[in-house]
């Protein structure tokens, strides 16, 4: 039989814990010397291939590595260019940011995509350096002294790090573009909004970090206690509440049709998240605000939905 008749691939679900693992099988492939230059060899990426399917028991091709690697290689870029803006005021040692709501605005307009790192910074940064270390475009300007020890900015622990079992629904919110992504600390994509806005010169480019997101939130809450959403929409006038009274606040010129984007991508989250929690297996406990859902239990669940 043809293997175009064969069982569907699976789509590849990048769990931080799956993501470590292929950051790890890369840099050993590096300090192997199967990476010469920019690209990995063909003994490389089959090393990485075998490597990450058998500590995770998945079945992800080379394709699906070489898509995640140019991912990943881009989060660098956008990263190094980040903590090498003056305006953002890096700090190595404490690994956070100095740059106010203001400046994180101004730059995340100009920089969409520098957004979700906020309030994270990039995971596995020392890791990342030595695999890309003088293979990446950064500008071309030395990047600051990365410090070991920091939370997040370690290279011990190379394999298998297990991560929190703690999860709320406002946690982990990747702020890139016209989109809000909320993940779990399992790390599982809940929602994505895809931006159907007509592209203006004029028209600032959403970018949704969790304080913008929460200002829209408690605008939604307040105009649902007035009676303005007597249904499952806003009426006109509840919107044009919304609208006047988010740029009034956040000083942004965001349109009515980026909001709806953003209502539609909140609530389509609200909606997976309330059948998660629901899930007996995956054992929510309110109280703990914790997940009890074993390894196991999380892999099947992901994998279904």
């Amino acid at each position: 039989m043809m293997s175009s008749l064969s069982a569907p691939k699976a789509k590849a679900n990048w769990t931080p814990a799956f993501h470590e693992i292929f950051v790890d099988s890369c840099l050993e492939q590096t300090l192997n010397g199967n990476k010469p230059g920019t690209h990995f060899t063909k003994e490389g990426w089959r090393n990485i291939v075998e490597s990450f399917n058998k500590k995770t028991g998945l079945r992800y091709d080379k394709k699906q590595m070489k898509n995640h690697w140019d991912s990943t290689k881009e989060q660098w870029r956008v990263w190094c260019k980040l903590i090498k803006a003056n305006g953002m005021k890096w700090d190595p040692v404490t690994c956070k940011f100095g740059a106010n709501d203001e400046e994180w605005i101004k730059y995340a307009q100009e920089n969409p995509e520098a957004a979700q790192f906020r309030f994270k910074e990039l995971q596995h940064v020392n890791k990342l350096k030595t695999i890309f270390d003088g293979s990446v475009n950064t500008d071309d300007t030395e990047l600051p002294t990365l410090h070991r020890g920091q939370n997040n900015c370690s290279t011990t622990s190379l394999l298998h790090a297990k991560e929190s079992r703690t999860a709320k629904l406002d946690e982990w919110v990747d702020c890139s573009s016209d989109a809000v992504v909320v993940y779990t600390r399992r790390g599982r994509r809940l929602a994505s909004e895809q931006s159907t806005s007509v592209s203006k010169e004029s028209k600032p480019k959403a970018s949704w970090l969790p304080a913008l997101h929460e200002t829209f939130i408690d605008i939604c809450l307040q105009e649902t206690l007035k009676g303005n959403r007597p249904g499952t929409h806003f009426t006109k006038e509840g919107w044009r509440n919304i609208v006047e009274s988010f740029q009034e606040k956040t000083g942004l010129r965001y349109e009515r049709i980026q909001l709806k984007n953003h209502w539609d991508s909140t609530k389509e989250q609200w909606k997976v998240w309330c059948k998660l929690i629901s899930t007996s297996h995956m054992k929510w406990d309110s109280n703990t605000r914790r997940f009890g859902a074993s390894e196991e239990d999380w892999e099947n669940y992901i994998k279904v939905k």
